[in-house]
């Protein structure tokens, strides 16, 4: 794997992990902050290795990133209306 490889495979971990933690912010189950941080790193270590063993493509990885950047909006709408 050359450079703009790994490159390109960090910013869209980078980017699914800003995503999930919007999610983890706006989800309202999700109240417990620490339980969220192990699942946020848990998530970021399934998506490395996911990615390393070429069971994830960077491209469903976005795809993935878009989906729950959609769904963390959702409950921070659902929020700000209650």
């Amino acid at each position: 794997m050359d450079e703009s490889e790994m490159g390109e495979e960090l910013s869209a971990v980078i980017g699914y992990m800003r995503a999930r933690i919007e999610y983890f912010l706006h989800h309202p189950r999700y109240e417990e902050k620490e339980s969220s941080l192990v699942m946020l790193r848990q998530n970021a270590t399934n998506a490395i290795q996911d990615l390393r063993h070429g069971d994830l493509t960077v491209e469903k990885l976005r795809e993935e990133t878009e989906e729950t950047m959609e769904k963390a909006k959702e409950f921070r709408e659902k929020g700000e209306n209650q």
